[in-house]
């Protein structure tokens, strides 16, 4: 806005009239604009934005698992947001067996979290995990969840196919919830 002069010139002296008795005000240094350059930075990322791009710096989820998931078993869950758009593409496609048999070479070939950023739980049925802030990089990314469900034993049909257990959501979203239900999972906005 301005090229931090060092003194505004007076067109209208009547109207920038100050406290001295008139006359010209003269603006702060440079040194003031860049404290306030960063004091408005850092207010941006307190509120989960950044100043290019309004990628979010953070996400807080809650994890709820039914009294009967996963008949009654523990429920292992991942949740992955991912940064590089063709891992995404990849990722997405593959059911929440393929991710965990997968998961422990791709965590390998992501050593510095540049292309995903991981986390993972493992839930008992009717457990709840509350309010978990999840610290991001602030760049564009998606986000998945998978579940580790038992496929159901009892599926004779070979029209069954085996559920994906996979939800993706986005990670605009300043909060969500991801919910293990009975044998299929969930996940919703929260304001």
């Amino acid at each position: 806005m301005f090229d931090t002069p060092s003194i505004i010139n007076c067109y209208k002296p009547a109207t920038r009239n100050i406290a001295n008795g008139g006359g010209c005000m003269k603006l702060y240094s440079s040194a003031f604009w860049l404290v306030c350059k960063a004091c408005m930075t850092l207010l941006l990322v307190g509120l989960g934005l950044t100043a290019c791009g309004g990628a979010p710096e953070y996400l807080n989820l809650s994890i709820e698992a039914d009294l009967e998931a996963n008949n009654n078993a523990p429920v292992g869950v991942a949740v992955l947001v991912v940064y590089n758009e063709d891992i995404f593409k990849e990722i997405r496609k593959m059911t929440a067996n393929e991710w965990f048999q997968e998961s422990e070479q791709r965590k390998r070939d992501n050593p510095d979290r540049k292309d995903f950023e991981l986390y993972e739980w493992e839930l008992m049925p009717g457990q709840k995990v509350s309010n978990r802030r999840m610290h991001l990089q602030g760049r564009k990314a998606q986000g998945i969840v998978f579940a580790d469900y038992f496929n159901n034993p009892y599926a004779v049909s070979p029209d069954d196919k085996e559920s994906p257990h996979r939800f993706s959501f986005t990670v605009k979203e300043n909060h969500i919830l991801i919910y293990l239900g009975k044998d299929e999972l969930a996940v919703k906005k929260l304001d």
